[in-house]
């Protein structure tokens, strides 16, 4: 399995675990530890399998069905046969208990080091790659299994959640013109003028308060997987002075980090520094941040731009949500 057929593959596997959230499913068995700290992380797509089953399961201690991992006689027929300079073929058995779902770059770099350890890898974690090789120096070809995106996702604490917000809020301080347009901008950090802007605008110059420039973070994603993000705009490759600023790019580079979560018709689901996302009249995909305020009605409050710069509203079911993430500093 090449680089371009891997990226399909994930992206296929990325559409089949959005439609298993819809249904209610898309849940991770994931271990006890890590469940009672993180209690919404099984849904997130950093711990899905990269190959899953095509059924699921019901785990027979909680009730909670799961989508496994391939059989291993599965994974075990798919790594090819490779030979030594003696013309004599070899075949090498992967272990299925190392078919994990790799959670977050640390935890997939030091998979990549156990297995390196045992002689039965080289590693590209930049790349995000791991490939399987026999003890030697002959590769076997043919699997190859993929790390998260760039920037994976951490734990959004309750400090950098209220700082996050708080750097989103005091955006409605200043008159903004609602102004997408096309512009080059420096990169690193580049933004436009300040007194211009999108709802993309508010998140990523929020979340440049907590060190973390979205800029950075989408074009080098868009880099290792541009096929993978949508191609609403008939661009040949990544550009970054635009790419962060589109909302599609937003959603499927937090979908790809591990931070989407699901979509609730219940307020509580939503916590300060969330992000949302809607579709507007006229299929307009908008963004917004989730603050730490309340509507009369008990909703949680909105800051966003939806064309009057940055406010603080009672917006949070005005209109149909497509997406719901929590990202945290890698």
């Amino acid at each position: 399995m090449g680089k371009p057929e891997l990226l399909d593959h994930l992206a296929r596997v990325g559409r089949l675990h959005e439609d298993d959230l819809r249904r209610g499913l898309g849940r991770a068995p994931l271990p006890d530890a890590v469940a009672r700290k993180y209690p919404n992380a099984d849904r997130q797509w950093a711990w899905q399998y990269v190959f899953p089953a095509s059924s699921h399961y019901t785990n027979g201690q909680t009730g909670v069905r799961h989508r496994h991992h391939l059989h291993e006689t599965v994974i075990q027929k798919a790594v090819a046969y490779t030979g030594d300079p003696r013309g004599t073929a070899e075949r090498q058995t992967i272990d299925p208990q190392h078919l994990d779902s790799y959670s977050e770059t640390t935890a997939y770099r030091a998979q990549a080091d156990r297995w390196a350890d045992l002689g039965l890898l080289s590693c590209s974690a930049d790349l995000g790659e791991l490939r399987v090789t026999r003890r030697g120096s002959w590769p076997v070809r043919g699997l190859l299994l993929a790390a998260p995106a760039l920037g994976q996702s951490g734990p959004l604490t309750v400090d950098e959640a209220r700082r996050l917000v708080a750097a989103a809020v005091a955006q409605t301080g200043t008159v903004v013109t609602y102004d997408g347009s096309y512009r080059r901008i420096a990169y690193p950090g580049g933004d436009v003028p300040e007194n211009i802007g999108v709802c993309t605008d508010v998140v990523i110059r929020a979340y440049r308060k907590l060190g973390v420039d979205l800029q950075v973070k989408v074009h080098e994603d868009m880099k290792r997987a541009f096929a993978s993000y949508p191609q609403l705009w008939a661009l040949a490759g990544p550009d970054p002075n635009i790419d962060h600023r589109r909302v599609p790019n937003l959603q499927t580079f937090f979908r790809r980090a591990g931070a989407q979560l699901p979509v609730s018709r219940e307020g509580t689901s939503y916590r300060m520094g969330d992000l949302l996302t809607w579709m507007l009249p006229g299929n307009l995909p908008h963004i917004g941040l989730v603050t730490d305020r309340s509507s009369s009605s008990g909703f949680p409050l909105v800051v966003h731009n939806i064309g009057r710069g940055p406010q603080v509203e009672d917006v949070l079911f005005a209109h149909p949500i497509t997406g719901h993430y929590r990202y945290g500093p890698p």
